[in-house]
């Protein structure tokens, strides 16, 4: 995950780590057509070796797809690009 990215589809990165931990990172980036400053967590899925860390990455963005709550970040959307998944 040494390698610095740009752009994801409609998203530019601004180069700003908000986290980071063994398989993931979380980047600040922007939507280009609207402006609005968004979130992206970055998962280097070569680093899951187990399979339950597989299913409960799929788990977790299911469930962050269906929440609506003030108060808990929104999934807007899911890519997988290579060994990555954002």
């Amino acid at each position: 995950m040494g390698k610095k990215i740009q752009c994801i589809g409609r998203y530019a990165m601004e180069g700003t780590t908000l986290g980071k931990g063994s398989f993931a990172r979380v980047e600040m980036a922007h939507h280009t057509v609207t402006g609005v400053k968004v979130a992206i967590k970055i998962i280097d899925r070569s680093k899951l070796k187990e399979e339950y860390q597989k299913n409960n990455l799929h788990r977790e963005a299911r469930i962050l797809g269906q929440l609506r709550h003030p108060n808990i970040v929104r999934l807007y959307e899911t890519l997988k690009v290579g060994n990555h998944s954002l």
